[in-house]
């Protein structure tokens, strides 16, 4: 199993963020992290979202925080983008992802933590959801062309699992794991927001965030969906966070490996 994720490197005041990788064949032992981006504080790729596979490609969507001039937070010029691959270890460099059609870049808005799935029903079908305005989402036939579709209101990090006729979507409020679930990404239910054990992780107690679901319920030995986040300890410095690991059979219930 290959794990993508933000890998943030604190050199001296500055900080510096990648996409980084690591792997595992029991999620157990892990490699150590490998840099797949470039050191540029301008653009700062990170933030991965979900993989693709479209043909023999894979498709990788990231973010950009820009923060050229040592910012806390990305600036206005963040943008969402797709990294390509044959084998999922060497990644083109990032091309941007037009989610609002012709508007030139410049035009576009900020938008960070890009997800992006094949629909459920269409197949050929993808959408690209991607933190504006809360979340905005947006479709393609070919990965190429896209065309808003609408947004509503939510935290970042948006992660989407089709389940049972619905899309649910995890994200991330200001604090804890939220949990949407629509049809027909019209009408959104909330189904509330959970902080698993946080208040019992010294390595969570500023910020539980950021969840990945992988569904694994079809898989044999597994028939269950494993839960990726990291929990903030602000301590030593701003985004200084761990990754964590959790397992459940519902979306909602989750076990812990401690």
């Amino acid at each position: 199993m290959n794990l993508y994720f933000t890998l943030l490197e604190q050199d001296g005041p500055r900080q510096y963020f990648y996409v980084g990788m690591s792997s595992s064949r029991d999620l157990n032992h892990w490699t150590e992290p490998m840099i797949l981006t470039e050191r540029n504080p301008a653009l700062d790729y990170s933030s991965p979202g979900s993989i693709l596979k479209k043909g023999d490609t894979f498709y990788l969507c990231v973010q950009s925080y820009c923060r050229p001039h040592g910012e806390i937070y990305g600036n206005n010029d963040c943008r969402i983008f797709f990294m390509k691959s044959k084998d999922l270890l060497h990644w083109s460099a990032p091309e941007l992802i037009r989610v609002k059609g012709g508007v030139p870049r410049a035009s576009m808005g900020r938008m960070i933590d890009p997800f992006v799935l094949e629909d459920r029903d269409e197949p050929g079908k993808y959408w690209c959801f991607y933190k504006q305005n809360g979340v905005s989402f947006s479709y393609s036939h070919n990965l190429q062309d896209w065309t808003f579709a609408g947004r509503t209101d939510c935290g970042e990090n948006v992660c989407v699992i089709p389940r049972n006729g619905f899309y649910y979507l995890m994200h991330s409020p200001e604090n804890g794991l939220g949990l949407l679930r629509t049809k027909d990404f019209q009408h959104f239910e909330s189904l509330g927001t959970t902080f698993l054990r946080q208040s019992q992780w010294p390595w969570a107690k500023d910020r539980l965030t950021a969840g990945f679901v992988l569904d694994l319920t079809e898989v044999e030995n597994m028939g269950c969906y494993l839960l990726f986040f990291h929990g903030d300890n602000e301590d030593a410095y701003p985004f200084g966070a761990t990754l964590a690991m959790a397992y459940g059979y519902d979306l909602q219930n989750w076990n812990y490996f401690d």
